[in-house]
């Protein structure tokens, strides 16, 4: 608990009219009364002489610490114990943190006397306190106006004219007019909260595709050091920025650049098909199936088209170009297809919607090859007649099925529209690709440790447990 502050007022016994000493005592708040009466007879003692220090003799105590003010001379002779039920603490008398009590030796009336000639001298000192402060006729703050004062908008000045009350008291009404509306406009500008801008989706991916777009841009011009650190800055970019199924675990998504692509013949073709372009990143389960991810980013196509998922695979050619873009079995999970190395997490695949009509399974315009087709078969005179055992068309999805049939033709992709998927992906791949130089382990360990240092979160978290984000 905290201390107790006492003003104590010990009247002079030989003055005439009322007449005080002023001490003060600091106890603790549950000090009890005894001993605050120990501190009072002390100082009796000390001024009129030790026959003066003597409780039984003292006339009368006053509570001087709230208005009216209160005997407690009896209060003061009963609670004489430091404890037990005959003590009484400061706080219990109400002073904490601060009290008054007075002190008079000169009693022959009995103790209500005394206290009504203690208010009658507190009252007669109040007044005249309050008359020099107030009421001096020599102070200037005292002295009244004269007559002639005129009170206009813009302060006082004096005029010859004796003006009535009524237009005294009209011109005070009216002199904070302009002020009073300018306070309130003031006061509604500042309370008024600026209504908060809430980003849209479109605004959202707009901005993270600048942001790829940027990495991409910059990525040439990356010194070695900071190529893996953009690298992991633009999966986290695509991870934030694909759209699927929220419900989905991190760990169960794979994620995918999409790009889509309208190969039909000139007679099928109309104005309304959509055209080539790049769908957002999206996320889907590992155990999707191929061709269900086929449907879902190629749906309403009708009776005589359907769509293939296509991969880029590197194939034993003799042909100049290398890298083919084969079709991934409808029936073949991404999961596998991550394991058995045609897919991973990240890569950007190709939709292509193609004819189903049979005159166009002849032509360029039918189903391509599988990824299981033999590396052989992809020879520009090779026979493209043999059946992949492997593929089942044990689905209900039009579009597998469609596409089933075209693992049992497999038509080869011409060298035209080859040419043709490798100019959109080119670019993409390029920027998508990770720096081959390897880094050194100790800046490695260097760049872990600024990391750690500079991150920030909750401390409580083992550092085995912690996954730092950028």
């Amino acid at each position: 608990m905290g201390d107790a502050t006492v003003y104590i007022l010990i009247e002079d016994p030989s003055s005439c009219d009322m007449r005080f000493h002023e001490d003060v005592a600091v106890l603790s708040a549950d000090a009890s009364i005894a001993e605050l009466m120990e501190t009072v007879l002390g100082l009796l003692g000390r001024r009129y002489g030790s026959s003066s220090a003597d409780l039984d003799k003292v006339a009368a105590i006053i509570d001087a610490s709230y208005s009216p003010a209160r005997l407690i001379t009896s209060q003061a002779r009963q609670f004489r114990d430091n404890s037990g039920p005959s003590s009484r603490t400061l706080q219990a008398m109400g002073w904490f943190p601060s009290g008054k009590i007075v002190i008079l030796l000169r009693g022959k009336n009995n103790e209500d006397d005394l206290l009504n000639d203690f208010l009658v001298w507190q009252s007669k000192v109040l007044q005249e306190e309050h008359d020099v402060a107030y009421n001096n006729p020599g102070r200037s703050e005292s002295k009244h106006p004269a007559g002639n004062v005129q009170w206009v908008g813009a302060g006082a000045s004096t005029s010859g004219q004796t003006l009535k009350p009524s237009q005294i008291f009209s011109a005070v009404e009216a002199r904070a007019d302009g002020d009073q509306v300018a306070d309130e406009t003031s006061q509604r500008r500042s309370t008024s909260k600026r209504p908060r801008k809430k980003q849209s989706d479109a605004e959202r991916a707009k901005r993270l595709d600048s942001l790829l777009k940027h990495l991409a841009e910059g990525k040439s011009k990356t010194k070695k050091k900071n190529a893996a650190v953009s690298g992991k800055v633009r999966t986290m970019l695509l991870k934030s920025r694909s759209e699927g199924n929220k419900k989905l675990r991190m760990e169960d998504r794979f994620h995918l650049e999409i790009l889509r692509l309208v190969d039909l013949p000139p007679d099928e073709a109309s104005d309304a098909d959509p055209v080539n372009e790049t769908s957002p990143y999206q996320f889907f389960s590992k155990q999707t199936t191929a061709g269900r991810v086929a449907s879902s980013l190629a749906s309403n196509l009708g009776d005589k088209r359907s769509a293939e998922f296509l991969v880029k695979a590197n194939v034993n050619s003799t042909l100049a170009e290398e890298a083919r873009y084969r079709r991934l079995p409808n029936t073949m999970t991404l999961q596998e297809a991550e394991k058995r190395g045609f897919l991973q997490d990240f890569d950007i695949i190709l939709i292509r919607i193609y004819s189903l009509s049979a005159a166009s399974e002849a032509d360029r315009f039918g189903p391509s090859k599988s990824v299981l087709d033999a590396d052989s078969e992809d020879e520009p005179d090779a026979d493209d007649s043999s059946v992949v055992p492997t593929e089942s068309n044990g689905t209900a999805e039009k579009v597998e099925a469609a596409t089933l049939d075209g693992d049992s033709s497999s038509s080869s992709l011409s060298s035209e529209w080859q040419q043709q998927i490798t100019s959109m992906i080119e670019s993409i791949d390029e920027a998508s690709e990770e720096p081959n130089r390897k880094k050194k382990k100790v800046s490695k360990q260097v760049q872990n440790m600024l990391i750690k240092s500079k991150a920030k979160g909750d401390k409580s978290v083992k550092q085995a447990n912690r996954v730092f984000l950028g």
